[in-house]
């Protein structure tokens, strides 16, 4: 990387809707492993009875029932 050079970096951070992440997010150098990263973490989610409301390409938001606030997992891209 050349000086002055920006890098891009993907970010996967879980949280419910409205709140801060229960844990720090976790940044990759590829699109494709915070992918990988991302659906092995809504596999734990379905595994723990949610279930898929919306998925997009980077975003996907779960909930367990109607009542439930529900689990955001999105892909941030940063360093454009």
């Amino acid at each position: 990387m050349e000086k002055g050079e920006i890098m891009t970096k993907y970010i996967v951070v879980e949280n419910t809707p409205g709140y801060m992440p229960d844990s720090e997010p976790i940044s990759f150098r590829s699109f494709r492993l915070a992918q990988e990263y991302m659906n092995d973490l809504i596999e734990e989610l379905i595994e723990a009875d949610y279930y898929i409301v919306q998925k997009l390409e980077d975003y996907v938001f779960l909930e367990r029932d109607a009542n439930d606030l529900g689990r955001v997992v999105e892909i941030i891209q940063e360093g454009l």
